[in-house]
């Protein structure tokens, strides 16, 4: 079973859309987003299947695989960004959830996710590991996630898991062949 690009497309487009803006919120501030925005959640039992995937301590990026990205989204009169989008899992031993951050890239590079769009979009931002309402049992949450990027490049990703000092990086090359 394939997530097909136009699933992500769509899913980027509906994010960056959020809140559309050419002004970019300059502070540093952690955004959260809540369990109503993932895209689904399933039993550790049960994992979704990854493509081209990239796996960073408790979460697994889709088709974000440490190479060349092919498939951006060029800039648009509403969204001037060029867009990279990925689903994630967080996975159940994140226990609480985890932060994204971008470090290093253009200053203005951004994250949107959820309900934050390019408007309210962050350098960081935060995203719980849900529960099964009735039992309680963490489950595995996917989330729909935008690199809003000013130019094509490098940037790093890092990911922290609520409650812990312990980070996981990566470099990603978005429309360059390297870094």
């Amino acid at each position: 079973m394939g997530v097909p690009a136009l699933a992500i497309a769509a899913i980027a487009a509906a994010i960056a859309a959020a809140g559309t803006s050419a002004a970019v919120n300059r502070t540093s501030a952690t955004h959260a987003v809540t369990c109503a925005d993932s895209v689904y959640q399933t039993s550790a039992s049960a994992p979704p299947p990854t493509y081209e995937a990239l796996k960073l301590g408790p979460v697994t990026f889709n088709h974000l695989a440490a190479h060349a990205r092919k498939d951006i989204s060029p800039p648009t009169s509403n969204v001037p960004f060029f867009n990279v989008a990925s689903f994630f899992n967080v996975l159940t031993s994140a226990r609480r959830g985890v932060t994204i951050r971008l470090l290093h890239g253009d200053r203005a590079d951004r994250l949107a996710a959820g309900r934050i769009g390019a408007r309210q979009a962050a350098r960081a931002i935060r995203f719980p590991l849900c529960r099964d309402p009735e039992t309680r049992t963490p489950q595995i949450t996917q989330y729909g996630i935008s690199f809003l990027l000013r130019k094509q490049g490098c940037f790093t990703v890092e990911v922290q898991p609520v409650g812990s000092l312990h980070r996981y990086r990566a470099k990603i090359s978005a429309g360059v062949s390297r870094c």
